[in-house]
Protein backbone atom coordinates (compact mmCIF):
# COMPACT_ATOMS: atom_id res chain seq x y z
CA UNK A 1 0.00 0.00 0.00
CA UNK A 2 2.67 2.60 0.65
CA UNK A 3 4.99 1.65 -2.06
CA UNK A 4 1.73 2.51 -4.32
CA UNK A 5 1.25 5.44 -2.55
CA UNK A 6 4.88 6.34 -3.31
CA UNK A 7 4.74 5.09 -6.95
CA UNK A 8 1.45 7.54 -7.70
CA UNK A 9 2.66 10.42 -5.84
CA UNK A 10 4.67 13.27 -7.30
CA UNK A 11 7.70 14.18 -5.25
CA UNK A 12 6.60 17.06 -4.18
CA UNK A 13 3.11 16.11 -2.32
CA UNK A 14 2.82 14.17 0.93
CA UNK A 15 1.71 10.66 1.58
CA UNK A 16 0.33 10.37 5.39
CA UNK A 17 0.96 7.73 7.23
CA UNK A 18 -1.55 6.39 10.48
CA UNK A 19 -1.78 3.47 12.47
CA UNK A 20 -4.22 3.40 15.48
CA UNK A 21 -6.45 1.91 17.70
CA UNK A 22 -9.86 2.62 18.25
CA UNK A 23 -13.69 0.91 19.99
CA UNK A 24 -11.28 -2.69 19.97
CA UNK A 25 -10.28 -2.48 16.58
CA UNK A 26 -6.68 -1.41 14.71
CA UNK A 27 -6.48 0.98 12.15
CA UNK A 28 -3.84 1.24 9.53
CA UNK A 29 -4.52 4.20 7.13
CA UNK A 30 -2.20 5.82 3.89
CA UNK A 31 -3.40 9.04 2.11
CA UNK A 32 -1.79 10.55 -0.73
CA UNK A 33 -2.16 13.13 -2.72
CA UNK A 34 -1.31 11.05 -5.64
CA UNK A 35 -2.72 10.81 -9.43
CA UNK A 36 -5.81 8.87 -8.17
CA UNK A 37 -8.31 6.83 -9.07
CA UNK A 38 -11.28 7.26 -11.41
CA UNK A 39 -14.15 5.80 -9.18
CA UNK A 40 -15.12 3.56 -12.14
CA UNK A 41 -12.41 1.34 -11.30
CA UNK A 42 -12.20 1.03 -7.80
CA UNK A 43 -14.16 -1.97 -7.87
CA UNK A 44 -11.77 -3.78 -10.03
CA UNK A 45 -7.60 -2.81 -8.81
CA UNK A 46 -7.96 -5.56 -6.19
CA UNK A 47 -8.29 -8.11 -8.77
CA UNK A 48 -5.31 -10.65 -9.82
CA UNK A 49 -3.41 -8.67 -13.11
CA UNK A 50 -5.36 -5.46 -13.01
CA UNK A 51 -3.85 -2.51 -13.72
CA UNK A 52 -5.41 0.97 -14.42
CA UNK A 53 -3.42 1.76 -17.40
CA UNK A 54 -5.11 4.84 -18.65
CA UNK A 55 -4.24 7.20 -15.79
CA UNK A 56 -0.82 5.53 -15.03
CA UNK A 57 2.18 6.38 -16.24
CA UNK A 58 3.73 3.76 -18.40
CA UNK A 59 7.06 4.43 -17.16
CA UNK A 60 5.88 2.82 -13.90
CA UNK A 61 6.35 -0.85 -13.59
CA UNK A 62 4.24 -3.74 -12.58
CA UNK A 63 2.20 -6.67 -12.31
CA UNK A 64 -1.50 -5.72 -11.28
CA UNK A 65 -0.79 -8.28 -7.92
CA UNK A 66 -0.02 -6.32 -5.13
CA UNK A 67 -3.35 -4.97 -4.14
CA UNK A 68 -4.61 -8.76 -4.90
CA UNK A 69 -1.88 -10.19 -2.39
CA UNK A 70 -2.89 -7.82 0.01
CA UNK A 71 -6.85 -7.91 0.16
CA UNK A 72 -6.58 -10.94 0.53
CA UNK A 73 -3.92 -11.46 3.22
CA UNK A 74 -5.96 -8.57 4.92
CA UNK A 75 -9.58 -11.03 4.61
CA UNK A 76 -7.44 -14.16 5.84
CA UNK A 77 -6.83 -12.00 8.93
CA UNK A 78 -9.84 -10.89 9.35
CA UNK A 79 -9.43 -7.60 7.99
CA UNK A 80 -11.49 -5.44 5.66
CA UNK A 81 -9.85 -2.75 3.18
CA UNK A 82 -11.33 0.16 1.64
CA UNK A 83 -10.15 2.11 -1.19
CA UNK A 84 -11.57 5.97 -1.74
CA UNK A 85 -9.83 7.96 -4.61
CA UNK A 86 -10.73 10.93 -6.61
CA UNK A 87 -8.55 11.80 -9.66
CA UNK A 88 -5.73 14.09 -9.46
CA UNK A 89 -6.71 14.50 -5.71
CA UNK A 90 -5.59 11.47 -4.30
CA UNK A 91 -6.10 8.12 -2.91
CA UNK A 92 -7.01 7.02 0.56
CA UNK A 93 -6.85 3.11 1.64
CA UNK A 94 -8.29 2.02 4.71
CA UNK A 95 -7.22 -0.98 6.66
CA UNK A 96 -9.36 -2.06 9.28
CA UNK A 97 -8.31 -5.05 12.20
Amino acid sequence: IIENSIKYTPKDKNIYISLFKAKDKIYFIVEDKGIGIPKYELKNITKKFYKVSKSRNKAIQGFGLGLSIVKNSIELHNGSLQIDSIVNKGTKVTVIF
